[in-house]
């Protein structure tokens, strides 16, 4: 259950992240049109549309997980009733958390040359937009890690002394 309340609250990180770059996006989109340096817009423009692909499948992932582990705490019998059923859960997290540690390090590693570049389409907004993409870029490779781990550490469990 904690999981998937960590997983809840990746998804809301990844459906903010996912405003802040059709923010920056349309702003960018707009000084293309208006500012003397186009080569920088258009290149912040590319870099936020595929932020915005790359966390809308971080997204997808995490809230997949949290129904996921939402549905196993509602319907616990299902649990005892199958006996294959912790085996297919286990991969089906090892392939969210996978994604999920992919689009994150994928995040982090395209936002971190462009901190000069959020603070010139940042405008007069208080948001801190490139922390909250870069750190939580990192927040999530790091939770995808530890969800590989505790997945894999359960299915050796299982094989172990399940019966």
């Amino acid at each position: 259950m904690a999981l998937s309340i960590l997983g809840l609250g990746l998804a809301i990180l990844n459906s903010a992240i996912t405003r802040f770059a059709i923010v920056l996006r349309d702003r960018a989109r707009l000084d293309i049109k208006e500012s003397d340096n186009v080569i920088l817009a258009h290149s912040f423009q590319q870099l936020m549309g595929k932020v915005l692909g790359d966390v809308l499948i971080a997204a997808l992932a995490s809230g997949l997980s949290v129904i996921i582990g939402v549905i196993l705490v509602v319907c616990p019998r299902w649990l005892r009733g199958n006996r294959n059923l912790p085996i297919y859960y286990g991969a089906v997290q090892l392939i969210l958390s996978l994604f999920i540690l992919v689009t994150g390090a994928y995040l982090a590693d395209h936002v971190y040359g462009f901190q000069s570049s959020f603070a010139e389409f940042q405008g007069d907004d208080h948001i801190p937009y490139y922390p909250i993409m870069y750190y939580g870029g990192i927040g999530e490779a790091v939770y995808g890690a530890l969800m590989i781990l505790i997945g894999a550490g359960s299915f050796v469990m299982f094989l172990k002394f399940g019966n």
